[in-house]
């Protein structure tokens, strides 16, 4: 019988899950953790708010050459911070790792330590995104231009769901993409000291000799984060009812204070885009604590899924997870001063004969390739002797 290595990650990440956040609780570090998590995510999240400012249009502010260079300003500056900030966010999936695996939630020393690997997965990431971008509009561009040339309705709607399909399509490789590097490569890059390009080189390698592996991995992440994901929503549901009762509690007399202002001093109703500008930094803020809280009341889910992939990936190749680069066995080091147990509990155990026993096999399969390969040339040697004396 096949042994699932998807399946098998399973219980330990659940385990290992369960060891680093409630054994024992520890608030403070609970919300570093959380706090490396909501890095994680934090460049998406600010770029995605440079859409607002297209809205000034829409709002029945008149527009003016002063208005026109503001908006300009104001999505370079966003797209600039953007940028930054996805550069921070991978730098912390490397955090990530060393707050796990080796109990080291050091975020000024971690960043240094991991920025050089950081930038690594950013361009990738960057080239990746606007390659990606330029395919995608290459593709509706040249529609539109058949389009154009037929007055076929048919054909037309043929390009439109041929359209849909491709992006469909095209929308899960690129996820997929993403994923496997997050989940693979990065651990890859931060255990075997390799760079993005030789970390994926290393990945393809694992793929091809276990295909059918990462298969069950990734319909059992779907799976899972299918689950996730509704979890996610109730607790984002309860939060966001909560919020908004005060939001419209506090926000109602804000309002009432403005309109007031504004009857009394008729000056202040010239500062309306100023208004706007300071109204989109406050969403923006308030996304940002939001999201925050969102992350400390779910940790237990990234946490976990992040163990599920690197416990995978280590099952599919020991040394991810065995030793750091420039030697030394740190992956499952508990640190004495930290609140979690000194002594490592017996999952944490179970782990390290786990990952013995699967060294032996490599090294028992490697020995048998070997001694196949000489047998092999022997045969040929002695079916040339026997030519040579025929």
């Amino acid at each position: 019988m096949a042994e699932w290595r998807a399946v098998e990650a399973l219980n330990e990440s659940v385990n290992r899950t369960i060891d680093v956040l409630f054994k024992p609780f520890n608030l403070s570090k609970w919300l570093k953790i959380a706090f490396i998590v909501f890095m994680l995510g934090l460049g998406g999240t600010i770029s995605s708010q440079t859409s607002r400012v297209s809205d000034l249009q829409d709002s029945g502010i008149a527009i003016t050459k002063e208005i026109i260079v503001l908006v300009i300003t104001l999505v370079a500056v966003l797209l600039l911070i953007g940028l930054v900030l996805q550069f921070i966010s991978a730098v912390f999936n490397f955090i990530f790792i060393e707050a796990l695996m080796e109990n080291r939630i050091e975020l000024v020393e971690g960043f240094k330590r991991n920025a050089g690997k950081g930038l690594s997965l950013f361009l990738f990431g960057l080239a990746f995104g606007i390659i990606s971008i330029a395919i995608i509009v290459a593709a509706v561009v040249a529609g539109v231009f058949i389009g154009m040339k037929t007055s076929s309705v048919a054909l037309i709607a043929i390009l439109i769901i041929a359209g849909v399909l491709l992006l469909f399509c095209y929308m899960i490789f690129f996820g997929i993409i993403f994923s496997f590097t997050t989940d693979f490569v990065v651990p890859l890059m931060h255990f075997r000291g390799y760079g993005i390009i030789k970390g994926w080189g290393r990945l393809i390698t694992l793929l091809e000799e276990n295909f059918k592996q990462f298969i069950v991995y990734l319909v059992i992440k779907i799976a899972l984060g299918i689950i996730a994901a509704g979890i996610n929503l109730a607790i984002f549901l309860v939060v966001f009812i909560i919020i908004l009762l005060a939001a419209v509690v506090l926000g109602g007399g804000s309002v009432l204070a403005w309109l007031g202002l504004t009857a009394l001093f008729p000056a202040l109703g010239s500062v309306t885009v100023v208004m706007l500008v300071l109204a989109l930094f406050a969403i923006i803020v308030l996304a940002l604590i939001f999201n925050y809280v969102l992350i400390v009341l779910t940790l237990p889910i990234p946490v976990f899924f992040r163990y599920y992939s690197l416990h995978f990936i280590r099952r599919i190749d020991p040394k991810v997870g065995g030793s750091m680069p420039g030697g030394g066995s740190k992956a499952l080091e508990v640190r004495p001063e930290s609140n979690i147990m000194a002594t490592p509990p017996a999952s944490m155990v179970k782990v390290k004969e786990e990952e013995k026993a699967l060294e032996i096999r490599e090294i028992a399969k490697e020995a048998k390739t070997e001694k196949g390969r000489k047998k092999t040339i022997g045969s040929k040697r002695t079916t040339n002797i026997k030519i040579k004396a025929y």
